[in-house]
């Protein structure tokens, strides 16, 4: 939730949670700095308005967000459960323009992206 303090989010954080909702820039302070912040089982890492994202400058974050979670979970997931490494994280990057931006941010956090809504 905005406006509360750090250590109230990182409290809610050690509890659990099944969906979290924030910027990109306050989810990469949680993951880097949230040692209860633990994020094993991620399914889906969703960046919903992405263009909006992207114009307000939170490309960085982004990209270093998916690359933090992929490489955690992906050590984890093949420590834990020994199967071959792969992504489990599912990216969905929702967009209404797809621009040049939009599509070398694709390109960059996702393999074998598709398109769904445009021709």
């Amino acid at each position: 939730m905005g406006g509360e303090s750090i250590k109230k989010e990182k409290s809610r954080l050690w509890k659990g949670i099944n969906v979290l909702i924030c910027t990109p820039g306050w989810l990469l302070y949680h993951l880097k700095n949230t040692e209860s912040f633990k994020f094993n089982y991620l399914q889906y890492f969703i960046c919903d308005e992405a263009d909006w994202m992207l114009d307000l400058g939170f490309e960085r974050e982004m990209s270093e967000c998916l690359n933090y979670i992929k490489g955690k979970n992906r050590s984890l997931y093949v420590h834990q459960a020994n199967f071959e490494t792969k992504d489990y994280v599912k990216t969905v990057l929702v967009s209404a323009t797809l621009t040049h931006r939009i599509e070398n941010l694709a390109s960059q956090l996702m393999k074998n992206e598709q398109r769904v809504g445009f021709d």
